[in-house]
């Protein structure tokens, strides 16, 4: 049979795999557009319930140092909502990770009250049988007049086919290391892609996203000849 292989490639008869690089396998997809937004201080939205006091308690460096990147993805409802609306009013397909659940519930909240009749809203986070994250995807992907997917991204994994159909990934959750960029740009620029993919990274300015920002996001294009993701 035919599978996957580890860096894009596929199993060729008899069982053995055979590594094929992006450059390879992803020659033809339509292209992936990065776009790098910095929100200034006075644009941010209040937090979510209990970002602030994960912070406080959280225990470690890295442990802190994911929950300030939690706080300040959750700062960014506003923005979020205000793109997603105009894209699915347009008819584009949007899909949004941020980092907490309470923050998918907030930005679900938010964008029920600002969408357009018609274009379905799905609200995915680890509460959500595995069933009905497929069954959402699956719906996600046959709206005729735009649609939005909020989930926390852990929650659509490497392992959820499906996501390939969208028109505006928003990373809310900024990833802080070169493997989380490439898990989740695969996520949309994969193939069964059909037309081009814009995948945005917004930053809170004044908190932890900045030095993201500055050590990784606005090197993304030497991430990708690094990791060979295209």
């Amino acid at each position: 049979g035919t599978t996957s292989g580890a860096a894009g490639g596929a199993v060729v008869g008899g069982g053995v795999v055979q590594q094929v690089p992006y450059s390879v396998s992803h020659a033809q997809l339509p292209p992936k557009r990065r776009e790098v937004y910095r929100i200034p201080r006075g644009a941010l939205s209040r937090p979510a319930a209990g970002a602030k006091d994960d912070v406080r308690r959280a225990h470690g460096e890295e442990s802190r140092f994911e929950a300030q990147l939690a706080y300040a993805a959750s700062c960014k409802r506003g923005e979020i909502a205000a793109r997603a609306e105009a894209a699915a009013r347009s008819g584009q397909r949007v899909c949004i990770f941020t980092g907490r659940r309470r923050d998918v519930a907030a930005l679900q909240a938010t964008l029920v009250k600002l969408l357009p009749p018609g274009v379905p809203l799905f609200a995915i986070d680890g509460d959500t049988p595995s069933a009905a994250r497929e069954a959402a995807i699956v719906d996600y992907g046959r709206a005729a007049c735009g649609a939005v997917v909020v989930a926390t991204g852990d929650t659509l994994g490497e392992g959820i086919d499906g996501l390939q159909v969208t028109d505006l990934a928003i990373i809310a959750q900024i990833p802080w290391t070169p493997r989380q960029v490439e898990q989740y740009e695969q996520r949309f620029w994969r193939l069964g892609l059909l037309h081009p993919v814009t995948i945005l990274y917004l930053v809170a300015e004044g908190t932890v996203d900045e030095h993201v920002a500055d050590a990784l996001v606005d090197k993304l294009p030497a991430v990708a000849a690094v990791t060979g993701s295209g």
